[in-house]
This record gives C-alpha cells, sequence and structure tokens, in this order.
C-alpha cells in the first residue's frame, strides 16, 4: 500500500546512509585539498575524487524521490482500479438485494442498517438468479482481493473488509431459511457501509498522507 511521509523518510534515511558516508568522505577530500595539499597534481586528484563522492548522494536522492512519486502515483491508479471493480460488483449485488427484500429505497444499505431482521425477512424473495448473482459476486470479489493483495495497494483492513462481503455474498448464494437471509442480508449491509467507509478514508489518506 501506500507509504507515509513519515515512514517514506524514514526509509529513505536508512538505505541513504552509505551515501551520506560518501558524501563526508568527499567533504573531507574537498578540504583535504584546499587547505592541506600543496602538490597540484595531488590537489587536481583529490578534487577529481571529491566530485566522484559528492555527486553519488545528490543523484540519490533525486532518483529516490522520483521513484517514490511514480510509485505512489502507479499505486493510486491501481487502487482506484479496484475500488471502482468492488464497487460495480456491490452495486449490481445491492439490486438483487432490493428486489428479494423490496426496501424502496434510494438509498438500500442505510435503509437495511435501520431495519430489524425481522423486517427484512418479511418480504424475503430469494431465487436462484439471486443466488447466481451472489456467487458470481463473491467470486469477483475474491479475484479482486488476490490482485489488490499482489499488488500492495490496499492496506489490511481495507482488504479484510471486501473479503468479510465477499463471505457473506458466498453464504447467502448457498441459503434457504428466511432467517438466516435476513441475518446475513443485515450483516451484508454493514459490511458494505464499512467499505464505503474505508475505502474513501484511504483514497484521502492516499491524496494527503500525513
Amino acid at each position: 500500500m501506500w507509504e507515509s511521509r513519515e515512514f517514506f523518510m524514514k526509509n529513505t534515511f536508512v538505505r541513504s546512509i552509505p551515501f551520506l558516508l560518501a558524501f563526508c568522505a568527499g567533504l573531507a577530500v574537498f578540504l583535504t585539498a584546499m587547505f592541506i595539499l600543496q602538490d597540484g597534481n595531488l590537489y587536481d586528484i583529490f578534487i577529481e575524487i571529491s566530485g566522484a563522492l559528492l555527486g553519488v548522494p545528490i543523484v540519490f536522492v533525486i532518483y529516490d524521490y522520483t521513484d517514490y512519486l511514480i510509485s505512489r502515483r502507479v499505486n493510486k491508479t491501481l487502487f482506484n482500479g479496484i475500488k471502482f471493480e468492488v464497487n460495480s460488483v456491490i452495486s449490481q449485488a445491492v439490486k438483487v438485494i432490493d428486489k428479494i427484500v423490496n426496501v424502496k429505497t434510494k438509498d438500500i444499505i442505510q435503509k437495511l442498517l435501520v431495519m430489524r431482521t425481522s423486517e427484512i425477512k418479511k418480504d424475503i424473495r430469494m431465487n436462484k438468479n439471486a443466488a447466481k448473482v451472489f456467487k458470481d459476486s463473491s467470486m469477483k470479489l475474491m479475484n479482486l482481493i488476490y490482485h489488490g493483495s499482489n499488488a500492495s495497494v490496499m492496506d489490511h483492513d481495507v482488504l479484510q473488509n471486501v473479503m468479510l462481503i465477499a463471505k457473506e455474498f458466498s453464504i447467502l448464494s448457498e441459503l434457504g431459511d428466511k432467517s438466516e437471509i435476513a441475518a446475513h442480508i443485515k450483516q451484508l449491509a454493514v459490511q458494505i457501509d464499512n467499505w464505503n467507509d474505508s475505502s474513501a478514508q484511504e483514497e484521502i489518506k492516499t491524496q494527503n498522507p500525513k
């Protein structure tokens, strides 16, 4: 996932120790050439050596920071792509939930969050098509979890949240009892609400690292 600015600075400092030593050595050689050496030939050699030693850290800093900026931009693009796919899968499944529960509201998830399980159970009309959509949704989300984990663009909490949503979809695809379906739809609404919050916070964090 994206590095915070503090982590980046600490990591850069540790990796830059050899280059700091090279800079110090270059400075020492330069000062020696300027104030101690009397031989003109040695002076030229020492100046060339100091120039090389002093140039290495500068190149390192420029390269490392440029690499950080590029990686951060690439990771942000990957995260937004995966988030879009997750939202697309969830959106399609939520439309099916609306049909089998008959919530009759634009904000289905928020409505389910305030409904009691008994209220959700009352109008449930589960069918094979809904079960198939839930099963497919679970498989798609697990595939996105795999890619998001391998690309290291989503933190542990976000990945776990998507995994819980995928798990609820998988369970719903196999249930027949209305009480159990209602309970898992309620739990699914909680997980989707958590996802909406966590994905928004993750995007804010990547845009404004602390």
